[in-house]
């Protein structure tokens, strides 16, 4: 990770009343996390070599930084900031890969929703501030981008849902699918997941009908949008349940 937002106003906050030599350390730190997309390693004097802490208030400042800022893991000391920061990181090359292989980002972003899939689409164009803008602080963010942030408990597709598959279901709603539907449908089409029905299935279905949400065969709408299939199945369904329930004349089943 080459570049990484710095927010002056938090670290501004978060960092009052540390020394310099303590502030430097700080900073090194954060540039080595999102450098190597990993957190600090256990190893303390490896840190120091990290930070250039050479001399014993160095190392004192070290480990002062490590104990407020940062907690000890298995794999090394993590900061919640840099893990959430990175983790949305991964999420947008995700999504960058998968509108590769639908051949690439749409030639008009004005006509497509700046959002896929619940996950800023990762454009400098789009999420990278101008050389002419106003900075954007922690208290303050353009109109724009309000409409379309998504929560961070969002901001990736669950491991049984294909990055590409729901790319295609983003394209097909477009604008319509906001940030706050999305974790909706992909509720549903989890529920809809754990009755026994395949995600893609339902999603190639849902596309294929031209309908806004998904639904399972059986109890798919009539309707102009509604598929051959799905009536078919329902059709099916309901002449099962009627030879069941009514029984002919001459004791047979059946219409």
């Amino acid at each position: 990770m080459n570049y990484y937002q710095r927010h002056v106003g938090d670290i501004t906050r978060d960092t009052f009343g540390l020394a310099p030599a303590e502030f430097g350390c700080y900073d090194r730190m954060l540039d080595y996390y999102y450098q190597t997309e990993k957190p600090l390693p256990l190893d303390v004097s490896e840190i120091h070599r990290i930070v250039g802490a050479r001399g014993t208030s160095d190392r004192k400042a070290v480990a002062y930084v490590l104990g407020r800022y940062f907690t000890r893991e298995a794999d090394g000391w993590h900061q919640k900031r840099c893990d959430a920061e990175l983790a949305e990181y991964a999420s947008k090359a995700v999504i960058a890969r998968a509108n590769g292989r639908l051949g690439g980002r749409p030639k008009n972003p004005e006509k497509t929703d700046r959002v896929i899939s619940g996950i800023p689409t990762g454009n400098p164009d789009l999420t990278q501030p101008k050389a002419n803008q106003e900075p954007v602080t922690s208290n303050q963010e353009p109109e724009e981008k309000k409409s379309t942030r998504v929560p961070r408990e969002v901001a990736s597709l669950p491991p049984w849902l294909p990055p590409e598959d729901w790319a295609r279901w983003a394209q097909h709603r477009g604008k319509k699918l906001t940030a706050a539907a999305v974790p909706l449908q992909i509720r549903k089409l989890d529920g809809l997941r754990a009755e026994g029905h395949d995600p893609v299935a339902l999603i190639d279905l849902a596309i294929e009908s031209g309908w806004a949400t998904f639904w399972p065969p059986k109890d798919a709408p009539r309707g102009r949008h509604a598929s051959l299939t799905a009536v078919g199945s329902r059709t099916a369904e309901n002449l099962r349940r009627f030879a069941d329930d009514e029984e002919m004349p001459n004791g047979t089943h059946g219409p």
